[in-house]
């Protein structure tokens, strides 16, 4: 999962229930009218991705504030956040940040992004249990890495961007290698349910407002052909979640009308455009999905809602299964913000974490329950 930044009002989360083919209806998370979202302590930085292992152990990377050059990882413990802990960076670099984390269990995370010295390159970080080690990937090539996801501890991928081309690293338990990847990628985000299925989204390097999606079968990556919108030609797609080999949801936003959230599902053959319940909004706002978890019963998806002559604050949920929808009430930020990444690490309990639309501004960071 992957934080995006975009000028934002008001900030959504979307539940729907995965397709018909995969589980039964009955067996899907129904609807709740008495769910409750909740804001709890927020971590002291603001949070780029979360991954959670149960409900008492999560844990969390982002941008570090103004001054301070080491990213940090937080932990969450079900009541409060640990004193920040930082990253030491690979040698050479002067300064960083994460963009993504994904943790296995508490002997085996790896965290994904950017440290700089003359330019920027990628680094990953990964912990043992007992500290953390660092290193630059891949040499020879300045860049960023955006997202990571794992199937376990010697089976990592993660994805980005590079200035001779988009990148897609593979971890074996030993170290990193590069892929080769269509030239025209941008790569945002990354999925895996295996260690031969991969989906990695973002948009396409020729047209820039264009979805792109690529497959990793256990030896190569392959483009497939993404479907636009109705009514529009220009979209982007910023998260991907895959909770089996043919079951897939990766959202974005299109550009119809300002732009409108924007999702779509994989079945196993094809990708096909999901229709979702529209968030309140004015004629001059727009809205835009950022990021989701899936599971083989329900998806869990964080949207925004903003508009160029205002910024209204108010956070809503839908939590729904086949046809039937729930709306869930959320608190409401003090001021413009918006969800990185969302996490449930059990059937009820999920996690949202955010902050600031303005990177160093006031606006407190975000961290939201619900159970």
């Amino acid at each position: 999962m992957k934080s995006t930044r975009y000028l934002i009002g008001s900030v959504a989360v979307l539940v729907v229930s995965v397709s018909a083919g995969v589980v039964p209806l009955s067996a899907r998370v129904a609807p709740s009218a008495s769910a409750i979202w909740r804001a709890r302590p927020a971590a002291q930085y603001e949070a780029a991705s979360l991954s959670c292992m149960s409900v008492s152990d999560c844990w969390t990377v982002g941008d570090p504030p103004f001054g301070n050059a080491k990213p940090v990882v937080e932990r969450w413990n079900g009541s409060y956040w640990s004193a920040p802990r930082t990253i030491p960076l690979p040698q050479g670099g002067k300064s960083g940040f994460l963009r993504s984390i994904r943790c296995l269990s508490d002997r085996f995370c790896v965290a994904v992004g950017s440290r700089f010295e003359f330019n920027t390159v990628p680094f990953t970080a990964i912990w043992n249990g007992k500290s953390w080690s660092s290193k630059v990937p891949i040499s020879g090539t300045s860049g960023h890495l955006d997202d990571v996801d794992c199937v376990s501890t010697t089976n990592c991928v993660a994805v980005g961007d590079g200035h001779d081309g988009p990148l897609a690293i593979h971890w074996n338990g030993r170290s990193w290698s590069r892929d080769t990847l269509p030239s025209t990628l941008i790569l945002a985000a990354v999925s895996c349910s295996s260690a031969s299925n991969c989906v990695a989204v973002g948009p396409d390097e020729t047209l820039r407002f264009a979805p792109s999606i690529a497959r990793w079968n256990g030896r190569v990556w392959t483009s497939e052909a993404a479907q636009l919108p109705p009514g529009t030609s220009k979209a982007y797609l910023s998260d991907v979640s895959c909770p089996a080999q043919n079951d897939c949801y990766a959202v974005g936003r299109s550009a119809l009308d300002n732009g409108h959230r924007y999702m779509q599902h994989w079945d196993g053959s094809r990708w096909s455009i999901v229709n979702t319940p529209a968030p309140p909004r004015g004629a001059d706002d727009y809205d835009s999905f950022s990021a989701l978890t899936c599971t083989v019963q329900v998806c869990t998806v964080t949207g925004y809602v903003g508009s160029s002559v205002k910024a209204p604050n108010t956070l809503f949920v839908d939590r729904g299964a086949g046809s039937h929808w729930a709306v869930e009430s959320t608190p409401s930020p003090q001021g413009a913000a918006e969800f990185g990444d969302v996490a449930c690490p059990s059937a009820t309990t999920c996690y949202a974490i955010g902050g600031a639309l303005v990177y160093g501004s006031n606006q407190p960071n975000l961290f939201e329950e619900r159970n």
